[in-house]
């Protein structure tokens, strides 16, 4: 189990408190933390390398969103082919003691799985915030599954979306490498 957790912030002194108390949490399962700066403050990357003193930070200089952030951290860690897993967490992302090992399992336990997300609950409630979606091809809609129900009407361990959460996933590396994020190595 060789996982590279990416999380990306940008000036986000008011989560870091949290952030720190959540990464205790599940931080021993991982096999390298990655944090992406989008282009934050001196002061503000000077906390995060002191909050974070073991984990890999990437500081862009510049704000590349979402996407650039997790671009960046998903090279980074495609670079180290001892990496087997890649998963992406939010800073705001609270995920219990062994949750990572679970979805790990999870990910491995079908050879047809590229990428897998928990079911992501509203802050200290059992409501879906963010299941997964679906995308119709022909009209481009996307329609969230579960959205806004209790996790009780959740009937389905798993189930097969064209989106899952961007907040909390997992994938295998070789997903990436066969989707375009190659490298030399």
């Amino acid at each position: 189990m060789k996982i590279a957790a990416i999380t990306l912030t940008r000036n986000d002194d008011f989560r870091l408190v949290p952030w720190k108390m959540y990464f205790k949490d599940y931080k021993d399962e991982l096999y390298e933390h990655i944090v992406v700066d989008n282009g934050s403050t001196p002061e503000y990357q000077r906390k995060l390398r002191e909050a974070f003193p073991d984990s890999t930070h990437i500081e862009l200089g510049y704000n590349g969103g979402c996407t650039g952030a997790y671009n960046a951290g998903i090279r980074h860690a495609l670079q180290n082919p001892e990496i087997d897993t890649v998963m992406l967490i939010g800073n705001d992302i609270k995920i219990e003691r062994g949750g990572v090992t679970r979805l790990y399992q999870f990910l491995n336990s079908d050879p047809r799985f590229g990428m897998v997300a928990p079911v992501l609950l509203k802050k200290d409630s059992d409501t879906v915030e963010l299941f997964g979606t679906m995308i119709n091809m022909k009209t481009g809609k996307s329609r969230q599954l579960y959205h806004n129900s209790p996790l009780s009407d959740v009937k389905e361990t798993s189930q097969v979306v064209s989106c899952v959460p961007g907040g909390l996933n997992m994938s295998k590396s070789m997903f990436y490498m066969q989707g375009g994020g190659r490298t030399a190595r």
